[in-house]
Order: structure tokens, then C-alpha cells, then sequence
């Protein structure tokens, strides 16, 4: 399970603790250095709704505490995850055996469905269907709006960061590009000139999939430089979007679409070919 939704699973039930156990835990929660040394977050946990400065720090589902709107911060990444549960545990919100077995019963649910996809295709050097439906969510992210650049954009874009590896800093003569957010339908990234950051192909490899602040850690001067240049180009990630749960949804529909259409041609074509 995603430590986003491990979170979002326990709001409730820490909410209901801090209400009918433990009332100074509320205002705990509201500090930056307690949910610093709590969770390893830079935020808050829970912030008062009219209260907040950054609205895309927080998640958008508000609750009421005593008479007052709470909307919890949204800045998780799997370092944080280790000290998130140990802070369920600690406050007696949730055993460690209870967590497990959520992550083992989510788990098991996405290992069936993913058995369930090999077992569909199980021709040795068959094309998997997971290639199409990757390739369609990658193709609509990256158009999504009419943004153009050019090959001068992308040299001011190496100018920026002073023809360095924006991840290690590092003068290489060779720099590629490199999405900052993945294109993919968990990350939420798109081929626009905001996202497009100059990186050696050592960071590039390790990079892989993860986004480009919780690659860096706690690297939080070039997290920094690359959030300004996001800023400088009008660039506002997807996954900050107070929509973002439902673009999530509506890219999960087209990838099962494209198995879906993957099937009905299959029999169709299997159908002429039988009646042959």
C-alpha cells in the first residue's frame, strides 16, 4: 500500500484519538517540529483549513475537530513510513500485525490481478498488454494542454541549472532529460518544459520511477532549485491538483480500457480465423 493511502486509511482513527483520548494531541499535531520528529514530515500533520499558506501541501478531504475544519498535509514519501507506523503503534491507534495484514490483504489483491494479466498472455516473447496500457497513460499525460518549447528552451533550461545535474550537481558533458515527475498514472507527470530537468545518466538510472523530491531526500537545496524552476515555467505538478484523486481514477479506467479492447479484438480476429 502507498504511504499516501496508508495515511489517509488511519486519519479517522487519529482523529477519534486525539477527540476522545488524548485533546492536547490535537494541538501537538499542529506544530511543524512535532510532526517533524513524529513523522519526518515538513509540514504539519493537521493544519486549520483557513489557516494553511500552501494549499497543494495539503489534501483537499477536510475534517471536523471541534468545531473546526482540518485538512492533513500531503507531503508523505516511504521514508516517512517506518516512523508513521510506529506512531500508530505508540499511541495504541493500531497493532503492527493489524498493519501488516492491511498491506497483506491490498497486496494479495493486486498480486491476483497481476497474475491474473501473466496468465492472460503466457506466449514466450508475447507482447504484454502492460506495454499498451503503459504507453497510452504515458501518451496522454504528455499532451495534456497545448505547451510547446524548442531546442533554444531547453539550453536556457541547462543555463538554469549552470549545465549541472540537477540531482548531483555534477558537470557532465553529456546531460539528458529527464522528468522531475514520472510520466506515469501513479506520479501523475507531463512531457512539459516545467518537468523537464538536465541529468547525468548515472542520477537518471537510479531516479528511475521515484519522484525527483523523494530521490533527493534530504537534499533540500536542489529540491529548491528545481521547484523555482518549476515556478519560473509556469509548472504546477498534477499530483498537486485538488483534483489529483480523480485524474487518478479516470487514467486507472484507460488503462483497463486498453486491456479490455485488447480482448474483444483478440476473439474477433480468433473468430474469422476459426470460421476459416
Amino acid at each position: 500500500m502507498k504511504i499516501g493511502k496508508l495515511v489517509k486509511y488511519y486519519i479517522p482513527r487519529i482523529v477519534a484519538y486525539c477527540t476522545e483520548h488524548n485533546p492536547n494531541e490535537l494541538e501537538n499535531l499542529q506544530k511543524k517540529e512535532y510532526s517533524k520528529k513524529s513523522f519526518g514530515v515538513n509540514w504539519p500533520f493537521l493544519s486549520p483549513t483557513g489557516e494553511i499558506e500552501d494549499s497543494s501541501r495539503f489534501w483537499v478531504d477536510e475534517y471536523r475537530i471541534e468545531q473546526k475544519l482540518f485538512r492533513v498535509t500531503s507531503q508523505w514519501y516511504e521514508r516517512n513510513r517506518d516512523l508513521f507506523t510506529k506512531y500508530l503503534i505508540d499511541k495504541g491507534i493500531a497493532t503492527a500485525e493489524e498493519i501488516a495484514n492491511l498491506d497483506i490483504e491490498v497486496f494479495r489483491a493486486e498480486d491476483e490481478l497481476i497474475e491474473k494479466r501473466l496468465m492472460a498472455n503466457k506466449r514466450y516473447k508475447s507482447s504484454a498488454i502492460g506495454n499498451a496500457q503503459n504507453l497510452l497513460i504515458r501518451n496522454i499525460l504528455s499532451n495534456i494542454g497545448d505547451e510547446s518549447f524548442t531546442r533554444q528552451d531547453w539550453e536556457e533550461t541547462k543555463r538554469f541549472f549552470e549545465y549541472r545535474c540537477a540531482y548531483c550537481g555534477e558537470k557532465e558533458r553529456k546531460l539528458i532529460m529527464e522528468h522531475a515527475v514520472p510520466i506515469n498514472r501513479l506520479n501523475l507527470g507531463e512531457h512539459k518544459l516545467g518537468n523537464l530537468v538536465p541529468s547525468c545518466e548515472a542520477c537518471n538510472q537510479m531516479k528511475s520511477s521515484q519522484r525527483y523530491d523523494e530521490f533527493l531526500g534530504d537534499k533540500t537545496d536542489r529540491v529548491k532549485k528545481i521547484e523555482e524552476y518549476m515556478v519560473l515555467r509556469g509548472y504546477k505538478p498534477l499530483y498537486l491538483n485538488e483534483n489529483a484523486d480523480m485524474i487518478e481514477e479516470i487514467l486507472d479506467i484507460a488503462y483497463k480500457d486498453v486491456a479490455e479492447v485488447s480482448k474483444r479484438y483478440i476473439k474477433i480476429i480468433e473468430s474469422i480465423h476459426e470460421a476459416v
